[in-house]
């Protein structure tokens, strides 16, 4: 019901409760759906999805999508420094292989920002 409305927040609180085999469909469906939207590029739509992937246990994939933001997504330099910080984070714990790279290209975002 909540699905068929759009309201997949609310169907995937429901399914951690009453069908917690559905949870990972509802968050690639959601996912999915996000993808296809006109605001597909913007700071909110970067920042769930890479939450998203979390959840998924996809780190690398979100590794990817916080590295992705840039300036041309929010002017908010506090908010793209906790993107980056993220994405070194969610390195250090899950991806150890690819800590050098993410350090390197999140310091290199960082010094373009000030």
């Amino acid at each position: 019901m909540y699905v068929d409305v759009g309201m997949y927040d609310d169907a995937i609180r429901i399914a951690k409760i009453n069908a917690p085999r559905m949870v990972n469909q509802l968050r690639a469906e959601k996912l999915s759906l996000m993808s296809q939207s006109p605001a597909a590029e913007t700071i909110e739509y970067l920042t769930s999805q890479a939450k998203l992937l979390v959840q998924n246990k996809q780190h690398s994939a979100a590794i990817d999508v916080y590295l992705k933001v840039s300036k041309n997504h929010t002017s908010d330099i506090d908010v793209l420094e906790r993107c980056w910080e993220n994405a070194v984070a969610l390195a250090m714990e899950y991806a150890k292989p690819r800590v050098g790279e993410v350090v390197n290209i999140a310091s290199k975002k960082l010094v373009e920002v000030g």
